[in-house]
């Protein structure tokens, strides 16, 4: 096959060209370069938002084995409640045994006087009092435990469904960036590599945005690869999160959540430190650094970089607090 049809056909696959009328293999004119750039970019935003889905079903999963590992704790103290209920019953059992109370007719036989026999009356209420209190009680511990094992069970069920949701998600973004990679090396032939990034200097920002600041400004030019948190490459919530970390504010490593986790502020009162977040569903954010500027990691195939903070539709702003 020659170039320009590998060119189209990839671009079948990752349906950013339009089959032909009647099923016929698609025309293999490639586009031009930049029609093809701008394919590119627009295919490596889609992978991001799943990137983005990905990150948040890590997150949910390590919710969830942080609630079996609670629920995990509190099974020993309620076997230990029931183990304490059933030596208190077996100790009633043997008091019953002692004083031969172990039903009306025996203890009425037994008894030799009124007085004796009325205070066999009174030991055995209080008696079946205390194993009517002894029973409840370890009934209610028995149910505390049955509902705490049912929890647990729901929990790690919904922990494989959350790791099924997770390993295709995944396969998903392993065959898509496969397919961008054998675009852009049939694109621009083996030669191609990432440009270069020029190093702007830091601005100046006190405290602890200044300190997040002068992090994401130390990964200008790193790459960007999905998932990452550094220390040599990042995706976007992954190189805020990092950055924030270093001012002191533990954020999530998803744009969406970042963006709920944080008070959020207008245009007009951003500061560098800030959060800028990306499109509808909030699938990108960086890091304002003044100026009308953010530092970035964009997307796949690229570096991070410094940019015009309205290089794209703008969700919305967000301030850390370290």
């Amino acid at each position: 096959m020659s170039k320009s049809g590998r060119v189209a056909a990839l671009l079948l696959c990752l349906g950013l060209l339009a089959p032909a009328a009647g099923g016929a293999p698609a025309s293999a004119d490639p586009p031009g370069a930049a029609a093809l750039d701008q394919r590119i970019t627009d295919a490596a935003r889609r992978l991001e938002t799943v990137v983005e889905q990905y990150n948040d079903a890590g997150i949910a999963l390590r919710e969830t084995l942080a609630r079996a590992r609670t629920l995990d704790g509190t099974l020993a103290p309620l076997e230990a409640d029931l183990d304490a209920r059933q030596r208190t019953l077996g100790g009633l059992a043997a008091s019953l045994y002692r004083h031969n109370l172990y039903g009306p007719d025996v203890t009425l036989l037994s008894t030799r006087n009124p007085r004796d026999f009325v205070d066999q009356l009174l030991t055995l209420h209080r008696i079946d009092t205390e194993q009517r209190r002894a029973i409840d009680a370890f009934r209610m511990a028995r149910d505390r435990v049955d509902a705490t094992r049912a929890a647990l069970e729901a929990t790690a069920a919904e922990q494989n469904r959350q790791r099924a949701r997770l390993a295709a998600t995944r396969a998903a973004i392993e065959q898509q960036i496969a397919a961008l990679q054998a675009l852009r090396r049939d694109a621009y032939g083996g030669g191609y590599r990432l440009p270069d990034v020029e190093l702007p200097p830091p601005p100046y920002v006190p405290g602890a945005a200044g300190r997040a600041v002068a992090f994401a400004f130390a990964q200008i030019g790193k790459p960007y690869r999905w998932g990452a948190d550094g220390p040599d490459a990042y995706d976007c919530s992954g190189l805020t999160s990092q950055a924030w970390a270093r001012g002191g504010a533990r954020l999530a490593h998803n744009a969406r959540r970042q963006y709920h986790e944080m008070r959020h502020v207008s245009r007009a009162d951003l500061r560098p430190g800030d959060l800028v977040f990306y499109y509808g569903g909030i699938s990108h954010v960086g890091l304002y650094i003044g100026g009308g500027k953010i530092v970035h990691a964009p997307e796949f195939g690229e570096r991070v970089r410094v940019e015009d903070a309205d290089f794209a539709p703008v969700h919305g702003y967000g301030r850390p607090t370290g």
